[in-house]
């Protein structure tokens, strides 16, 4: 596949070619690698994955076009995207283009409208379609992702938020819907305690709120369910596993827990656990090089036993009053965590104070690596992976693992020339 980008960011005229396979980037800071993935991020999934403007991304050029102007270089040739503008250096106007082996797909901004407008084969078509007919699936990984192990609960929360939406395109329009309802309930309780509104009025705001929550905690719930499963992660471990010694014998080995709601501690709060892990001994830790099994956790502060409508309405009439306290809303999940922790010595602890940053860095990208899987089996897309900048922190033995991971599928992954060693001499490799 063949990437083209016309006046995007810092980018006036690019084309670059794209492996299907594994494929490094490598150039200095500046020199435009998270801009590539952003390209394609928004190609592939037809979404701003910035919450800057769809303008911003122009603003190198703009500057660029009045250089050009002032040392009258007016007659530069014009860039070679067919559908984008002919007159050089134009200004708030870029355009991407993502040419595979059946069709071409090009995202416009023509500084006119307030979003780009979305062509398939040089011919303009709704967005809706556009997402249809694209086989990809873009996870673009971010330096600030490969930190949440280590952040505070909010930025795991995010996260988790991040990646599904990366591998579910509607969970975006819910999480905002439930985002909308939830600051406006809040507006509500500040009004009552100003005297300005009664509490009554967060009657239609509860129902609304109830509406978006029970549909986030079912997304998320249905990720940590199959996430669960033995096929989740056990094939995939043993073909791995096989790759490495053909003659090795795998058997299919159930996960050491399952999907529960169990209680956690006195302070009601609740999980639903992944574990990373299986009791003969051929366990995912053992192939990451961790010292010891691993577990995802989904902690749910205050968990419905039935995900209904009318049972988060209880939930949110049980703890009303407790809302008018505090002054915002208590109860939902935007409460809820995402943690990592690894056994040491029969005691489960936070993987944040026991592993390496490497070792962190590469356990998350390994759930990622599952979050991908999990697009595969639960729909026709192929996760496109965006690891940008993720080689610091890795050892040799962990960058040849984190190749591994990911061998066998549609990854670019960008790093700093100081940060190649440990690449597989056969790998595609880019140099910008």
């Amino acid at each position: 596949m063949k990437l083209s980008l016309y006046q995007f960011k810092h980018y006036l005229d690019k084309s670059l070619e794209i492996s299907e396979d594994l494929q490094v980037v490598v150039g200095n800071n500046g020199s435009g690698k998270s801009t590539l993935c952003e390209a394609l991020s928004i190609l592939v999934n037809a979404s701003n994955p910035h919450h800057t403007s769809w303008e911003e991304k122009n603003s190198f050029a703009k500057e660029l076009f009045e250089l050009v102007e002032d040392w009258g270089f007016s007659d530069t040739k014009s860039p070679s995207l067919n559908s984008a503008p002919s007159s050089p250096f134009t200004k708030g106007v870029w355009a991407l283009r993502l040419e595979l082996s059946e069709v071409l797909f090009q995202s416009i901004f023509d500084g006119q409208n307030c979003s780009p407008k979305w062509h398939m084969d040089e011919s303009s078509c709704s967005k809706p379609k556009y997402e249809d007919k694209m086989p990809y699936r873009a996870f673009w990984i971010q330096s600030d992702h490969l930190r949440v192990i280590s952040g505070e609960p909010s930025e795991r929360r995010n996260f988790l938020d991040d990646m599904l939406t990366f591998a579910s395109p509607g969970y975006e329009k819910i999480l905002r819907n439930y985002r909308t309802a939830l600051t406006s309930r809040n507006r509500v309780i500040q009004s009552i305690l100003d005297k300005e509104a009664r509490k009554e009025d967060l009657s239609s705001w509860n129902t609304l709120l109830a509406e978006y929550a029970v549909q986030v905690i079912r997304e998320r719930r249905t990720f940590f369910t199959w996430f669960n499963s033995p096929s989740s992660s056990g094939d995939w471990v043993q073909a791995k596993r096989r790759e490495e010694d053909p003659g090795i014998q795998v058997n299919n080995l159930p996960w050491n827990g399952s999907y529960n709601v169990s209680e956690m501690d006195s302070t009601s709060r609740h999980s639903t656990s992944s574990w990373l892990g299986w009791n003969d001994g051929q366990q995912l830790w053992t192939f990451l090089h961790l010292p010891g099994p691993v577990r995802i956790e989904l902690s749910e502060r205050h968990t419905l036993e039935e995900v209904t409508k009318e049972a988060f309405l209880k939930l949110l009439a049980d703890y009303t009053e407790r809302d008018l306290v505090v002054g915002r809303t208590t109860v939902g999940p935007h409460l809820d965590e995402i943690s990592f922790s690894v056994e040491m010595y029969n005691v489960w602890q936070s993987t944040k104070y026991i592993l390496s940053r490497g070792e962190n860095k590469i356990l998350l990208l390994a759930f990622i690596r599952l979050l991908g899987k999990y697009v595969e089996e639960n729909s026709w897309k192929k996760p496109f992976f965006l690891l940008d900048d993720v080689l610091s922190e890795l050892d040799e033995d962990h960058t040849h693992i984190l190749c591994q991971l990911f061998a066998d599928t549609t990854t670019i992954m960008t790093t700093q020339p100081n940060h190649t060693a440990g690449l597989p001499t056969d790998i595609t490799m880019t140099k910008l």
